[in-house]
C-alpha cells in the first residue's frame, strides 16, 4: 500500500514537472509589442491644384 502511494505521488510531481516545463508556449526572451504608427486622418477638403489655373491672355 506504501509503495502505491509512492508510485502515485511521483506521477503526479512528473505531471507537474512536465507542465511547468510547457509553460505557456511563447519561445524566446519576453518583448513589450509596439504601438502602431499613426497614419495620418484623410481630410474632408479637395485638395488644392499645384498650378494656378490659365488666366485667358
Amino acid at each position: 500500500m506504501r509503495n502505491n502511494l509512492r508510485s502515485r505521488l511521483v506521477g503526479a510531481a512528473l505531471l507537474a514537472f512536465m507542465f511547468s516545463l510547457a509553460g505557456c508556449g511563447q519561445k524566446g526572451p519576453l518583448y513589450l509589442p509596439e504601438e502602431p504608427q499613426q497614419q495620418p486622418q484623410p481630410t474632408d477638403e479637395p485638395e488644392q491644384p499645384a498650378t494656378e489655373p490659365a488666366t485667358g491672355q
